[in-house]
């Protein structure tokens, strides 16, 4: 069992592994908030969001 190359998922499969893998928990954390859903969501970053990048190296 091999890893597949990324250009051989839908773009359904590459949405859901993104909310999963990295939207998901940022929003369970409260660091963003997502509005909307499918194409017409929008991802906005929180105040808390805003505060833990000035924490993070860049």
């Amino acid at each position: 069992m091999g890893y597949r190359n990324l250009n051989e998922y839908t773009e359904s499969a590459k949405y859901s592994q993104l909310n999963k893998n990295y939207l998901e928990p940022l929003r369970k954390k409260e660091f963003i908030e997502i509005k909307g859903k499918g194409r017409a969501a929008r991802i906005f970053i929180t105040e808390d969001g805003k505060n833990i990048l000035k924490f993070l190296p860049k």
